[in-house]
């Protein structure tokens, strides 16, 4: 390495561990705050109304129980997994009822989040579905299948 070479590194060196530190702190400063925890747990559990509709099924060892509930303004699906061996956690999407489930979620589809088994979890479904009937999927990331479906009915 040359002298000019080593002293231009030197130089940005110097430069970096200047600028560095100080870019970071302009960063986290700007970022925008977290909810509190008591803000975030009211709005992961809406208050759910009496149910809209109610569904199960079980396939692959899977037995899943689905409802929709009014929440105020929204409608919430609330989902139960239980499973007779270990699952990896599951990608819950809401497709068009006249998709083919076989190839997994189509385009269209709306991820809702991911589903483990053994917890109730609360979907907030968007105001706009992709269906009148949309089909509710389980899609299994880890061996690349839909690992259940399940139509939500009429009166959605």
């Amino acid at each position: 390495m040359t002298r000019a070479l080593r002293t231009r590194h030197r130089r940005t060196m110097l430069a970096l561990a200047v600028l560095l530190p100080g870019g970071v702190a302009v960063a986290l400063a700007a970022r925008p705050a977290a909810a509190p925890p008591a803000a975030r747990a009211q709005l992961a559990t809406p208050q759910a109304g009496a149910p809209r509709w109610q569904g199960r099924m079980h396939a692959d060892r899977l037995a899943l129980d689905a409802q929709l509930v009014d929440a105020g303004e929204r409608l919430v699906l609330e989902l139960a997994l239980a499973s007779e061996e270990p699952q990896p956690e599951l990608l819950v999407y809401l497709a068009r009822a006249d998709a083919d489930p076989a190839d997994g979620p189509s385009e269209g589809s709306l991820l809702l989040g991911t589903l483990r088994p053994g917890e109730r979890q609360r979907y907030p479904l968007p105001h706009a579905t992709p269906a009148q009937q949309p089909t509710l999927l389980l899609y299994d990331l880890a061996h690349g299948r839909v690992a259940a479906q399940l139509a939500i009915g009429a009166g959605s």
